[in-house]
């Protein structure tokens, strides 16, 4: 499980997300995958280079931002690791309305103060969560709508925001209710350095303030002509037949009650309805790619391969990957290079997912 910023606190008896069994998880469903959103980076890149300028405007060409990877959790996981006192400022992205927040730790908010207020001298990191004036949360909401949401809308411009607005400031985690406790989100840090002071910014954005922006989250930048790039065509051609990939063999997929699942113990045997003579799919990162059939070589199970699909007819209905949420009794199947001609035989071992 990825790390949330060491810098918020945690307070006594949240619930650990380590610690959660496999049917607990399995009970609050998956989270959404970040590698659907490629253009995410580019976004996240865009906000470095953003927030960078507008540090080193305030405290120093010295100051340096770093934004970590982004990671999936759920948003009252993020909201568990937020000490009361901590400054929340609460953003709606715009057209659609969605919140954010951005999370200042104490010695980020105490460092913005001092720099804002014509001290220009950095604070320990180690600030702990303290009460703020009238002035210093005036100060500080001014920092999170100038800085913070304009940063954030040029960086989301790509993905079709128009501006962060900022709608309040924070103090107390509990009064914050941008989506259920349960629902996934999208987190990222922002650290910021000068010399031996170190601060951050969290950010969390809830999968529901996503949504609207996945469609051009999920595609590609129109910057990008790597594509149009000779030398980079041949570099491809070159490298891609020398590439390893992981096949699945699905021998049969049904759905199977939890309760049926609960008691399988080790021994436990779950009897296949497919003839040994019927077609078997391959897939490859949910691609169906081969078909062929169960077949025997050198007294080892074999898979005979008879159909390889193209390109053109990858996504045709009849390709659909099998369910991921069914267990299915599948065949993992051997790296690719030796499964792509028609008689090829690729090795399998069968086993219950």
């Amino acid at each position: 499980m990825s790390e949330l910023a060491e810098a918020l606190p945690r307070p006594p008896g949240a619930a650990s997300a380590e610690n959660r069994t496999g049917l607990a998880v399995l009970a609050t469903g998956g989270l959404p995958r970040l590698d659907r959103l490629p253009v995410l980076q580019t976004v996240l890149g865009r906000l470095d280079a953003a927030l960078t300028g507008r540090v080193r405007a305030m405290l120093g060409p010295q100051a340096e931002v770093r934004i970590g990877p982004p990671r999936c959790l759920r948003l009252q996981e993020f909201q568990d690791r937020i000490a009361p006192g901590v400054p929340i400022a609460l953003l709606r992205v715009e057209p659609w309305g969605g919140g954010c927040l951005a999370v200042l730790d104490p010695g980020m908010a105490a460092t913005v103060v001092e720099a804002l207020l014509g001290g220009g001298r950095p604070v320990a990191a180690d600030t702990g969560p303290r009460s703020y004036t009238a002035i210093e949360r005036a100060v500080i909401q001014r920092m999170a709508r100038e800085m913070i949401g304009r940063d954030l809308a040029t960086a989301f411009s790509i993905a079709g925001a128009s501006g962060f607005s900022m709608e309040r400031l924070e103090t107390d985690p509990s009064r914050l209710a941008i989506g259920k406790p349960a629902a996934p989100g999208i987190a990222f840090r922002a650290d910021v350095r000068l010399g031996d002071s170190i601060g951050c910014i969290e950010f969390l954005f809830p999968y529901s303030s996503i949504e609207p922006m996945r469609e051009r989250l999920s595609q590609g930048t129109g910057d990008d002509h790597r594509d149009s790039d000779a030398a980079w065509r041949a570099h491809l051609t070159a490298e891609l037949p020398r590439t390893n990939i992981r096949l699945r063999a699905v021998i049969e997929q049904r759905r199977v009650q939890a309760a049926e699942i609960l008691r399988w113990q080790v021994g436990s045997k779950l009897a296949l309805r497919r003839r040994h003579d019927e077609p078997i799919d391959v897939f490859c990162n949910d691609i169906l790619v081969l078909r062929g059939r169960i077949a025997e070589k050198d007294g080892l199970i074999a898979l005979h391969i008879e159909e390889r699909r193209t390109a053109e007819d990858w996504l045709t209905p009849d390709a659909q990957p099998p369910d991921p949420s069914a267990p299915v009794s599948s065949a993992s199947g051997s790296p690719a290079s030796g499964s792509s001609g028609p008689n090829s035989l690729a090795r399998i071992s069968s086993h219950v997912a």
